[in-house]
């Protein structure tokens, strides 16, 4: 069983394929007062069958992605990329192709 990401998780040049999740966060969970950097990581396949196809991001989470791609991800209901449910989220040179969000928020959904 997957377990939810607590703390800080700093991911540097690598590659994520095929990430599915039956929740939310295809590849990633945020919760509350977690910290995510990220750069030069190239995500490709990644699923949630709720929200954020590849990172789901709670209340109080943060995130910095810096020059990384997405390609072919997908939630069901929100957020084919990012979901961001009350966090804060900065991006610099980021880019995705065919990213789906079944309910809206193809590349990102916030609230």
């Amino acid at each position: 069983m997957r377990r939810p990401f607590s703390g800080t998780l700093n991911l540097y040049d690598g590659v994520i394929t095929n990430a599915r999740a039956a929740v939310s966060g295809g590849a990633i969970v945020l919760r509350a007062s977690s910290v995510l950097d990220m750069a030069r990581v190239h995500v490709s396949q990644a699923r949630a069958d709720r929200d954020g196809g590849v990172i789901f991001m709670e209340t109080s989470s943060t995130a910095e992605i810096q020059e990384c791609t997405f390609n072919s991800t997908r939630s069901i209901n929100f957020g084919g990329v990012i979901r961001v449910k009350g966090a804060t989220l900065r991006m610099v040179d980021v880019n995705a192709t065919k990213a789906i969000g079944g309910s809206g928020g193809g590349f990102i959904s916030a609230d």
